[in-house]
């Protein structure tokens, strides 16, 4: 588990750094958690993925350019609509990456996979008050 902590740490500091870098290349959005909160979900029906249960945490460096607004959900449906849904974020959201996933079945031959799924959306900085 310390591994994995350790490996999440470091991913963590490889995306802030990727954030900041690229920040110049595309003005990140003023942030809004309810906009922000109706694109996942309309994201999510346009998969066809029901959603479990969904987190929302703010992280706001004071060393960090930017905010972070991490999104959590665990999501239960076949392989296809869950790639479905993680694609249109991808496709759609260009401040929001993919932090992590992971999925368990109980038996091979259940067919819906249950998926922890973590983002990080990234938001401007000045614009929060």
């Amino acid at each position: 588990m310390a591994q994995q902590h350790a490996r999440n740490r470091v991913h963590a500091q490889s995306v802030s750094s990727s954030v900041a870098a690229s920040s110049a290349a595309f003005a990140l959005p003023w942030f809004e958690s309810a906009t922000l909160a109706q694109q996942f979900n309309r994201a999510a029906t346009a998969a066809g993925l029901p959603v479990d249960e969904v987190g929302y945490v703010l992280e706001e460096g004071a060393d960090q350019p930017f905010i972070r607004y991490r999104v959590s959900m665990t999501v239960s449906a076949s392989y296809p609509a869950i790639r479905r849904f993680v694609d249109n974020i991808g496709a759609t959201l260009s401040h929001v990456d993919l932090d992590a996933i992971s999925c368990t079945r109980p038996d091979i031959m259940v067919v819906p996979l249950t998926c922890e799924l973590a983002f990080s959306a990234f938001f401007r900085k000045d614009g929060h008050g």
